[in-house]
């Protein structure tokens, strides 16, 4: 009899362990793939974006949210088109934020669909739609933050694990922070640390690659009259190298320059450093001509926030900017001085 207890308790727990195992499986963990497509429509190209979701768990249903800065007043008819969903969503007050409807009986999977159109760079409407991915005859270019949608869940759930693929015609090469240039389609595990990045895609005009201390360093040119792709990748070698030198490695494992449209400014994302194709960029053996003190300037400003703003940041977010911007300035010049004799 006690045999037969002891035979009976052992199959009972292999069916409670078969169970649980089963019950595990059927919870996928929670994921997030983007995927963004250029459609090259010579009349109406757009930038078309499907987000599938699973594992979505959590007391509250997410909340889908693009970058506000402020210009969201005509978002329907004019920004974000073709939104579908399923399940469907409603907008929050917050214009440029909407939650997921979710039923009873949700199965934690969240699709959705939205196209966004791309203006010419020369348009009236980037003036007053600035969040409008735009184009050139060879090139598209636009910001994460802006025109991927981000998903805020339950904090007490782990976050999912973020990819995103990004397709493009099968000659055009895909630049971003997400990983190294490809051509027509790139794949990335997006970092969790990561907020926003640059996205441009197109026939470049020329690119170069080169290594700081390991680090790897990748220009991409898809604007200018002339290649300047050299001599800007050996100024952020020697000066990653310098800085290096002194606080150690930075926290990005590999840097991306995106030029664009001169004029265009610059800005620093997550693994991009996009900048407007600056008119002189030589070194003293070149004949591209003196880097102008403004150029030097950012590249060094924006490189040195690896370190300061980067590796070396508050909790506190952005009320003690001040001090990271402000002493990011004074270390990046310290860094700069010596190579602005071969540079400047």
């Amino acid at each position: 009899m006690a045999n037969h207890a002891s035979i009976a308790g052992i199959v009972l727990a292999l069916v409670g362990c078969r169970a649980a195992t089963s019950d595990a499986q059927v919870v996928a963990a929670p994921r997030i793939e983007t995927r963004l497509t250029y459609v090259d429509d010579a009349s109406a190209p757009r930038w078309r974006v499907e987000l599938v979701g699973e594992g979505l768990r959590g007391t509250t249903p997410p909340v889908l949210e693009l970058q506000n800065r402020g210009e969201w007043l005509r978002i329907d008819d004019y920004y974000l088109r073709e939104l579908v969903a399923e399940p469907p969503l409603r907008r929050r007050e917050k214009r440029n934020a909407f939650e997921v409807l979710a039923p009873d009986d949700w199965d934690r999977e969240l699709r959705v669909r939205y196209e966004l159109p791309v203006v010419d760079v020369t348009a009236n409407a980037r003036e007053t739609f600035g969040l409008l991915p735009w184009r050139t005859p060879t090139y598209s270019f636009g910001f994460a933050a802006n025109t991927l949608f981000a998903i805020d869940t339950s904090d007490e759930f782990p976050t999912p694990e973020r990819s995103i693929e990004i397709t493009a015609p099968a000659d055009w090469l895909i630049a971003s922070g997400f990983a190294a240039p490809a051509l027509g389609r790139l794949r990335a595990r997006v970092p969790e640390s990561f907020g926003n990045t640059a996205i441009a895609f197109g026939r470049p005009l020329a690119r170069a690659a080169v290594l700081a201390e390991g680090v790897p360093i990748r220009v991409v040119q898809f604007d200018g009259e002339r290649a300047i792709v050299e001599p800007l990748a050996d100024f952020g070698r020697r000066y990653l190298e310098a800085c290096i030198r002194s606080l150690g490695a930075p926290r990005s494992p590999e840097l991306s320059l995106i030029v664009t449209e001169p004029g265009f400014g610059g800005t620093r994302t997550d693994g991009v450093i996009a900048i407007g194709c600056p008119d002189g960029f030589g070194g003293a053996e070149s004949s591209g001509g003196e880097a102008s003190p403004w150029t030097l300037h950012f590249l060094a400003h924006e490189l040195f926030h690896d370190w300061l703003g980067g590796r070396l940041k508050s909790t506190e977010g952005e009320q003690l900017a001040w001090f990271w911007e402000g002493f990011t300035d004074y270390l990046s010049l310290w860094h700069l001085t010596p190579l602005c004799l071969y540079f400047g």
